[in-house]
């Protein structure tokens, strides 16, 4: 009978419990309320959606913008870059949206 916790094959790290970790949330997500409505509106006024949680350990925020088929991934451990990869987000949302626009504009048949 093999010892637990056993190592991992695939070098899977066991996580830790909720209780022996201090969650960065709070001081990662303080940013102005305006700034969090403003990203959220353009992104989903530009037809994506936008995914915004915590890692496992709680050391940092995951975003991941869902755009068309396809989908863009970051991770923010302070404040500021947590900023910085919501307004990319938000750029590279309003440029899909462009995108999408021209595309669909370019496929419609003539009415001559």
């Amino acid at each position: 009978m093999p010892e637990y916790p056993r190592p991992s094959a695939r070098g899977l790290k066991p996580l830790l419990n909720r209780d022996d970790r201090t969650p960065r949330v709070t001081e990662i997500t303080d940013l102005p309320d305006s700034f969090w409505k403003a990203t959220v509106q353009s992104v989903m006024s530009s037809g994506c959606g936008l995914l915004i949680s915590p890692t496992s350990d709680g050391g940092a925020i995951s975003v991941t913008l869902y755009y068309g088929d396809d989908r863009a991934k970051d991770y923010a451990s302070t404040s500021t870059e947590l900023e910085a990869v919501l307004a990319a987000a938000s750029d590279t949302a309003q440029a899909y949206e462009l995108g999408s626009t021209r595309t669909s504009a370019a496929k419609r048949p003539s009415t001559r």
